[in-house]
C-alpha cells in the first residue's frame, strides 16, 4: 500500500510541478511581450473554464477508456498543449491553451485523486490526504521557483514545464493499485444549496475569486513594482506555504466557536495582511524580507476561505447530502476563479499595482460585511452539531471524495439530532423544506 500511494504521490509531485511552472511563466511571458493585464486576466481564466469542462466531462472519459490510458492520455496531451505556447505568442492562441489545459489537468488530478481515494479506507483517510496536501502544496512552491530557471532560449522554460508533467505519467503506468470504482452525484442546485449555508457558498465563490485572482495575477503585480523573476517566484512560493501553514490553526479554533463569526475573523485577518503588503512595499526599509512575510499571510488567508467555507456549508448539512453538495461546491469556486483573474486584471489595468491591492480588500471586505449581516438574522449551531474541521487543498479537489467528510462511513454529525435543543437555530433551513 506504502508503494502505490508513494507512486502515486510522486505523480502528484511532478504533476504539481510542471502545472505551476506553467502558471507562473504564462502571465510573466505575456508582462514581457507588451499586453495589458486585462488581456493577461482574461488569457489566465480561461484555465478555470477548461477545468469547468474536464469535472463535467472527465468522468466520462475515464468510463469510455479506464483510468490509466485517461491519465496517460491526459499527460501526453497536456505536455503537448505546454510546448505549444512556444510556436506562437498570440492572445487567442494561448487562450485557447488555457483552456484545453485546463481540461486535461482536471481528468489527470480526476484519476491521481481517485485512485488516492480507492487506496485508502475511512480510518486512514485524513492521514493520506494531509500527505497529499504536503505533496501538492510542495509541488506547487516549488513550480512557482522553478521560473528562475528560464533562459535565453524562450523555449527552455516550457520544456521544462513539459518534461514534468510528461514523467508524470511514469508512476501512474506502473501502479498496481486498484481500480477505482464510479459513483455517481445527486443533483442539488445552486440556489438550494444557497438557502441553506448562505454563508458557505459565497465563502467558496470569494475563494474562487481570491485563489484565481492571486495564483494568475500574483506574478504581475510582483512585476509592476519592478521586482526580480526570483523576487516573484519566492513571493508565489511564500503565498502557496503560507496556505498549508494557517490552515489548520485556523480551522481547529473555528471548531470550537461560531464557524461563520471565525471566518469573518479571517477576513479581517487578510485585510490587516493587505495593509502590512502597502507597508512593507513602499515604506519598509527591510528590502523584500517584509514582502515575503506579509505574502506568507496573505496566502495563508486566501488558501483558508475554501477549505473553512466548506466546513460552514457541512456544518448545516446531513451526511447524505454531503455527496450532492459538493459537486456545486466545485462548479461555485470556477465560477470565481474564472471572474477572478479577468476582474483583478481590468483593476489593475486602471489602477497599477495599487489594484491588486483593492480587489482583494473589496473581496475580503464584502465576504466580511456579509458574514456580519448573516449573524444577526441566523442563530450559529451549537458548537458541537458543527463538523471538525477537514485540511483541504485551497482549490477544490477534482474528486470530491477525496474529502473524507464524503466519505459513507465517515461519522458525519447530522444537524437534525440538535432541533429540539433550545440554543438550536429557529430558522434552520433543510433542502426538504426548501
Amino acid at each position: 500500500m506504502i508503494n502505490v500511494l508513494g507512486m502515486l504521490y510522486f505523480s502528484c509531485l511532478l504533476l504539481a510541478i510542471g502545472n505551476h511552472l506553467n502558471n507562473i511563466t504564462i502571465p510573466l511571458r505575456m508582462n514581457q511581450s507588451g499586453f495589458d493585464e486585462t488581456w493577461i486576466g482574461i488569457t489566465m481564466s480561461a484555465n478555470a473554464l477548461g477545468l469547468i469542462l474536464g469535472c463535467l466531462i472527465g468522468r466520462k472519459l475515464v468510463e469510455r477508456i479506464g483510468y490509466v490510458r485517461t491519465f496517460v492520455m491526459s499527460c501526453a496531451i497536456f505536455t503537448g498543449v505546454v510546448l505549444s505556447y512556444s510556436l506562437w505568442m498570440n492572445g487567442f492562441f494561448w487562450m485557447g491553451l488555457r483552456i484545453v489545459g485546463g481540461f486535461f489537468t482536471a481528468t489527470a488530478y480526476l484519476v491521481v485523486e481517485s485512485w488516492i481515494n480507492e487506496s485508502s479506507s475511512s480510518s486512514n483517510r485524513g492521514r493520506v490526504l494531509g500527505t497529499y496536501l504536503v505533496i501538492h502544496y510542495s509541488g506547487s512552491a516549488l513550480g512557482q521557483l522553478m521560473v528562475n530557471l528560464d533562459g535565453p532560449d524562450p523555449s527552455q522554460i516550457f520544456i521544462i514545464s513539459a518534461i514534468a508533467i510528461a514523467l508524470a505519467a511514469a508512476p501512474v503506468s506502473f501502479s498496481i493499485a486498484p481500480t477505482p470504482e464510479s459513483y455517481e452525484l445527486e443533483s442539488i442546485s445552486i440556489p438550494e444549496l444557497y438557502r441553506v449555508s448562505p454563508v458557505g457558498l459565497v465563502g467558496v465563490l470569494a475563494a474562487g475569486l481570491a485563489f484565481g485572482g492571486l495564483i494568475s495575477m500574483g506574478p504581475i503585480f510582483g512585476s509592476n513594482l519592478g521586482w526580480e523573476v526570483q523576487q516573484i517566484s519566492v513571493f508565489m512560493a511564500t503565498t502557496v506555504i503560507g496556505s498549508l501553514l494557517f490552515q489548520y490553526p485556523f480551522g481547529k479554533i473555528s471548531d470550537a466557536w461560531d464557524r461563520r463569526k471565525m471566518l469573518g475573523i479571517v477576513q479581517m485577518f487578510g485585510l490587516a495582511a493587505l495593509f502590512g503588503l502597502q507597508w512593507a512595499i513602499y515604506e519598509s526599509p527591510w528590502g523584500m524580507v517584509p514582502i515575503y512575510l506579509v505574502g506568507l499571510c496573505l496566502g495563508g488567508v486566501v488558501g483558508s476561505i475554501y477549505p473553512m467555507s466548506t466546513a460552514v456549508i457541512f456544518d448545516w448539512l446531513r451526511p447524505k447530502q454531503m455527496i450532492a453538495a459538493s459537486g456545486n461546491m466545485i462548479l461555485t469556486f470556477a465560477i470565481g476563479s474564472i471572474a477572478g483573474p479577468f476582474m483583478l486584471g481590468v483593476s489593475m489595468n486602471q489602477l497599477g499595482a495599487q489594484g491588486f491591492l483593492i480587489y482583494f480588500a473589496v473581496v475580503m471586505g464584502s465576504l466580511m460585511l456579509f458574514i456580519l449581516y448573516r449573524i444577526q438574522v441566523r442563530q450559529a449551531l451549537p458548537v458541537e452539531a458543527q463538523e471538525d474541521f477537514v485540511v483541504v487543498p485551497r482549490m477544490p479537489p477534482v474528486h470530491p471524495q477525496l474529502d473524507p467528510r464524503i466519505d459513507p462511513d465517515y461519522d458525519a454529525t447530522d444537524p437534525e439530532e440538535y432541533k429540539t435543543r433550545e440554543d438550536f437555530p429557529a430558522k434552520m433551513e433543510t433542502v426538504e423544506n426548501l
